[in-house]
């Protein structure tokens, strides 16, 4: 990189392109070709040109609203870069997202046109009513074709880059507004705190419809220059690692805990599993068990843990080289600052959102003055070390009056390997009762109840689970259980099973 900063993502990309174009910057598979493709940085800019070039041809202009239908690689990267070469707004939806969704969603942000990489996507009346669709294959073109340079002026770094619509774990979707600058900064300011080299390898599994990928895999690699690798998906993650020996990962727990898993379950080691050069992991998205933690440490693989929301980019505090402490996510990064009120997390800085997509009073309600109300309890220790105790509206009280983090309980539990995910309940109740989902491997697990507790040993003896129900099948994102990131959504789930739940305290 130059000595001069880059102002803007494309603008860091390019200064790549200037001084390092021929160094490798992007691998993904081509299920067309059946081989992997490498693309150099001159070769990765001229195709966004290319596929900027083909949006103006299709009636994309600035400042229209684009929705992203994809899969995660190379398509997705390429529309999402040459939408802010255009100027316009980049609206994600994850892959997984009920088409009923998508309908409100592409509504809702009043989106022009919808990139899509299955044609039979666009074959439902619901989504022609919404808006145009369009294959992402018509956008694209094979290497070594060119085409006309895309000239744009350099954006206005507060104007709104993406409408994200966030998960909806409390029932309703926001679509947040963020600006260039958001996420500009926020990028800046993690790669800071992640302190990568140019030579990093790292490999992309979480998906890019996602902010905590967007951000810390994509803008990342943008800013920083390193070859990054697409994943072929979760399902050949394993054979992905052995193949690329990354550097580094950003991944939500349970990733980490199935590589950790291989490893128990045979004779190799957590090198073997993961190509041996893995220098960190980041781990987000969810609570990290320390035992987590220990395990990768104790291979000599750092595990930063990490905290933030849609609405601030997403990172908050991240751990790094510079600092880490037991239980904590790490110390807020350069360009966020931190309080605690009423016990709450509030957030200032760059990279806070715009506010909510046509929602104002939503808006309001979530600030005070410049500050974010995150909806999180948490304490800042006097080394600057920040621990999030839990929801606000998820904390569990007893009828004995103590408050429970859920969520954390949860972690722990996830880690005996015979159970997939767990819901523990017990608001206004004399005591937790849980709902299991165990691996379709196993039967039933012997003494499962005492299994459960003896991951919650370091916790107070009233966060111990009681009654446990089993249930027949996981969770699913079609019946409004969890989110498109794999959150519980728990209303929705205590309706679902309220007979089950209440059983366990007759």
């Amino acid at each position: 990189m130059s000595a001069q900063q880059p102002k803007s993502i494309l603008d860091a990309v390019q200064t790549h392109v200037r001084l390092r174009g021929d160094a490798e910057a992007l691998s993904f598979y081509s299920s067309e070709k059946s081989r992997w493709f490498t693309w150099t940085w001159s070769q990765l800019w001229q195709q966004v040109q290319a596929t900027a070039t083909n949006l103006s041809s299709q009636g994309v202009s600035k400042g229209d609203r684009i929705g992203i239908w994809l899969e995660n690689g190379c398509p997705w990267i390429l529309t999402d870069l040459a939408l802010q070469l255009m100027q316009c707004v980049s609206v994600p939806i994850h892959p997984a997202t009920l088409p009923s969704q998508v309908v409100v969603q592409l509504t809702r942000a009043a989106c022009k046109l919808l990139i899509v990489d299955d044609p039979t996507r666009s074959t439902g009346s619901d989504l022609r009513i919404s808006c145009r669709t369009l294959p992402v294959a018509d956008l694209l073109i094979g290497t070594g074709q060119k085409q006309k340079e895309f000239m744009t002026a350099k954006p206005d770094m507060t104007a709104v880059q993406t409408i994200l619509f966030t998960s909806g774990t409390t029932g309703f979707s926001k679509g947040v507004e963020l600006t260039y600058e958001n996420l500009f900064s926020n990028a800046a300011a993690a790669l800071d705190r992640y302190d990568f080299q140019q030579d990093e390898l790292v490999l992309n599994l979480l998906p890019l419809s996602h902010v905590f990928a967007r951000t810390c895999d994509l803008y990342v690699w943008c800013l920083n220059g390193h070859h990054m690798v697409c994943s072929q998906g979760k399902e050949l993650f394993g054979e992905d690692i052995k193949r690329w020996r990354p550097t580094h990962i950003n991944a939500v727990p349970v990733v980490f805990q199935r590589l950790l898993s291989a490893v128990t379950d045979g004779c190799s080691t957590l090198s073997d599993v993961t190509g041996g050069r893995l220098r960190h992991v980041n781990a987000g998205g969810a609570p990290v068990p320390e035992s987590l933690k220990n395990a990768f440490q104790s291979n000599g693989i750092p595990m930063y843990q990490g905290y933030g929301l849609s609405e601030t980019s997403p990172v908050i505090a991240l751990e790094g080289a510079s600092g880490t402490c037991p239980e904590s996510v790490g110390r807020p990064l350069r360009s966020v600052e931190l309080r605690i009120k009423n016990g709450e997390i509030q957030t200032r800085g760059s990279s806070v959102m715009k506010g909510y997509l046509d929602d104002p009073e939503r808006t309001a309600a979530v600030f005070d003055g410049d500050w974010l109300k995150t909806g999180d309890l948490g304490r800042i220790d006097e080394d600057g070390f920040l621990y999030v105790d839990g929801r606000i509206d998820e904390i569990i009280v007893t009828v004995t009056g103590h408050n429970i983090n859920p969520s954390l309980l949860e972690s722990q539990i996830c880690q005996e390997r015979d159970i997939v995910r767990v819901a523990v309940f017990g608001h206004g109740k004399p005591y937790l009762v849980g709902l299991v989902v165990l691996d379709s491997k196993c039967a039933e697990p012997h003494d499962l109840l005492n299994r459960i507790n003896n991951h919650l040993s370091t916790f107070p003896k009233y966060c111990r689970i009681r009654q446990v129900v089993v249930l027949n099948r996981d969770f699913s994102m079609e019946n409004g259980e969890l989110t498109s990131k794999q959150s519980l959504v728990r209303n929705v789930i205590a309706r679902s099973y309220a007979a089950e739940i209440e059983s366990m305290y007759i």
